[in-house]
């Protein structure tokens, strides 16, 4: 999995059944050891909220469903309230023992902090440990983009940028960074951000006005800047080590955007296979193998058209 996807917070797991939240942790820790300085267990209440109130950055909760008082999902708001403070939302996993509950099935049905619940035998082996994390990892990506910009929203913004972007643009772009996202390493922000980058950038242009409630996120999205493509290929730009790798996939994203746009997008994918040997730049390397995807996205686009 990507063990940069929780950069800048830290997981807690908690549970009030003896000995599960730290066996548990040993076992997340044997399955992706990069994540061990990150977790922390704890079966007492007040001993895990002292330790995120002491921390501040615990974003992401493991959270053992039991019917003791207080109840599992009171704890974990008020063990996310030192992060949230930051104007982030913090994001948990619920974990059920063998019978899925009526309670826990409603903590999950809606878009609030409890993004998925899962049965203990997922968590059962290292690889079933490693692909639980690794789909973690997605649904919180996914689930702070449905807080932060819910889909009223979401919809909203798409139709402001899309007069201001080329036909497909901000589609193109979007599904591009997931064929290549889940091979790299970057954070969860940093793929929040590129996500939201073509559209943001647009209302910026073409509405700046509208985008005024929402000055934080605009800032966290336009953080991001991708290098010039006029004076240097993104090809080029890759060979810049100084640039970090959301900026430099970030030129990619739109040197392919712009290729499509102009229908030299085979001919610039059978160039990039050509130039992918060992020794070339990873990102280089990401998209000439997958450069029969991104192709691929052409004919989805025109059908989705």
């Amino acid at each position: 999995m990507n063990v940069r996807a929780f950069d800048g917070i830290k997981i807690v797991i908690f549970g009030r059944t003896s000995k599960l939240p730290m066996d548990l942790e040993q076992r997340i820790a044997d399955a992706v050891p990069e994540l061990e300085s990150r977790i922390e267990s704890f079966e007492d209440y007040n001993a895990a909220l002292d330790h995120c109130k002491k921390h501040k950055d615990v974003g992401l909760f493991i959270a053992l469903e039991d019917q003791s008082s207080p109840s599992v999902d009171e704890v974990v708001r008020n063990l996310a309230k030192p992060y949230e403070k930051s104007g982030w939302p913090a994001c948990a996993v619920l974990i059920f023992d063998r019978v899925k509950s009526v309670h826990g099935q409603g903590l999950v049905s809606g878009a609030g902090r409890f993004m998925s619940y899962r049965g203990l035998e997922e968590l059962s082996s290292i690889t079933a440990v490693k692909d639980f994390m690794t789909v973690v990892a997605e649904e919180f990506v996914n689930r702070i983009e449905e807080i932060l910009i819910p889909p009223l929203l979401q919809n909203t913004l798409i139709q402001g940028a899309e007069p201001f972007l080329p036909s497909g643009y901000a589609l193109f772009h979007h599904q591009t960074l997931n064929i290549l996202a889940p091979n790299l390493s970057l954070s969860w922000r940093a793929i929040f951000s590129l996500r939201w980058h073509p559209i943001i950038a647009a209302v910026k242009k073409s509405a700046p006005s509208f985008l005024e409630p929402h000055s934080a996120l605009v800032k966290v999205i336009s953080s991001i800047r991708a290098p010039s493509i006029v004076d240097q290929s993104a090809i080029e730009i890759q060979f810049d080590k100084d640039l970090p790798l959301e900026s430099r996939l970030l030129a990619f994203l739109e040197e392919l955007n712009e290729m499509r746009v102009t229908g030299n997008l085979q001919s610039y994918l059978a160039r990039l296979s050509a130039e992918s040997k060992p020794g070339s730049p990873a990102l280089v390397r990401q998209v000439a193998k997958n450069g029969h995807l991104i192709a691929n996205l052409i004919s989805a686009l025109r059908e989705a058209g």
